[in-house]
């Protein structure tokens, strides 16, 4: 009998006991163990923002207004969830908060990987590897920060996979927490309206109030009126986003506010023309892109979007690496995703002040890069979209 050739991948399985995947996984792991290492350096200098957050977060145990007297930059709830970790010596807490968040990426990759190839074409290994290799910057970013955003990201994405899985309730109270942490994936509220979720509106406002008003669970932990207090405080002294539009609207330069008007009405009106994925589909890449569109909005229309806030650009990543692959596979247009990706991913690396010069790469933060890698993604994915329903729409025409 012929003896066959060995594939290289299935060689290299037979000889290391190991396929690709796990040969991936197992590089990640290390690059993650080593940044970790980086970042103990860092706790050790005094640098971690959960670091400077704890003496404020243990301010609870004796009722100071965490907002008013430290500047704390989120609602009690996120001080609460973060209070048994405050208790502990802060390198400890420092570490096990890093390695809290690497756990959350691994679920937040799976989940969306899967709900992308959902009804689908596999999510090929290569596309998802692109995908986590165009995402680290920002990753290892708010890893080194040791901020919350991939918190956030976390109860945001757990919120959209459970909207897949048709647990539409309970996906709201995880979009419902991530609005009580942070304001900026409120704007999920107006998407899942125009979808008419009914239950997954009923769950995100079921969800903001058990964490944010009247705030069940930190009124549990704190008590009715210390947790208004705290809350109040919050809204008057750190709401930037509030803040931010009423400047605009009282700005002596008439051309700030047509512009802020202007491109909320352009996004509204991408998501009515575009978001048309019907609401009984629950998953695939045309509803995965969807959400990157939400999620590149809370971005864009955020009042302060810093680099470790942009963790969230791993689902636009995600749907952009996955069409690509299906077009290499139907042998459709490939231009305008790698377009994309390449330069999107040039923009942001202009900002790096590790790699270039800083005063160059503060230079490139000023002028916006980051704000033009976010809208030309939502114009690719807005541009993908309506192309999807006009040939659904024929389809359709066709089989009446």
């Amino acid at each position: 009998m012929e003896a066959k050739e060995i594939p290289p991948v299935l060689e290299l399985k037979l000889w290391f006991g190991l396929s690709a995947k796990a040969w991936f996984l197992v590089f990640l792991t290390l690059f993650f163990v080593g940044q970790s290492i980086k970042y103990a350096m860092k706790v050790s200098e005094k640098r971690s923002a959960i670091q400077r957050w704890q003496p404020q977060i243990l301010g609870l145990d004796t009722g100071e207004d965490l907002s008013q007297k430290y500047q704390y930059p989120n609602p009690p709830i996120m001080a609460i969830l973060l209070y048994p970790l405050a208790k502990m010596p802060p390198m400890v807490m420092a570490l096990l908060w890093y390695y809290m968040k690497v756990a959350m990426l691994i679920f937040c990759f799976h989940w969306i990987f899967n709900f992308i190839e959902k009804n689908g074409m596999a999510f090929p290994l290569w596309a998802q590897a692109l995908t986590v290799l165009l995402a680290l910057r920002p990753i290892t970013g708010d890893l080194q920060h040791g901020n919350v955003n991939i918190f956030i990201l976390f109860a945001v994405i757990a919120g959209l996979h459970l909207y897949t899985l048709r647990w539409d309730v309970a996906g709201g109270i995880c979009i419902g927490l991530a609005i009580a942490c942070k304001v900026t994936p409120a704007l999920f509220i107006p998407y899942f309206f125009w979808k008419r979720s009914w239950n997954m509106l009923f769950g995100i406002i079921l969800g903001l109030m058990l964490f944010l008003w009247p705030g069940v669970f930190p009124s549990l932990v704190l008590g009715f009126e210390e947790n208004q207090k705290q809350l109040y405080s919050w809204y008057t002294e750190m709401c930037f986003l509030a803040a931010s539009f009423q400047w605009c609207e009282k700005s002596p330069v008439p051309i700030i506010r047509l512009v802020l008007k202007a491109s909320l009405g352009l996004f509204a009106l991408g998501v009515i023309l575009c978001c048309r994925t019907p609401e009984k589909n629950r998953g695939g890449w045309a509803l995965a892109a969807e959400f990157a569109i939400i999620v590149l909005g809370m971005l864009l229309f955020s009042e302060r979007t810093w680099k470790h806030h942009c963790v969230t650009l791993i689902l636009p990543f995600a749907v952009l690496c996955y069409f690509l692959a299906t077009c290499l596979k139907a042998k459709t247009s490939y231009i305008f995703p790698v377009f994309t990706i390449v330069v999107a991913t040039l923009l942001m690396t202009l900002t790096s002040t590790g790699l270039l010069e800083d005063d160059f790469a503060k230079e490139a933060q000023v002028y916006g890069c980051y704000v033009w890698a976010f809208i030309l993604m939502i114009v690719c994915l807005f541009v993908v979209l309506y192309r999807n329903n006009n040939k659904a729409l024929i389809v359709v025409k066709t089989i009446d």
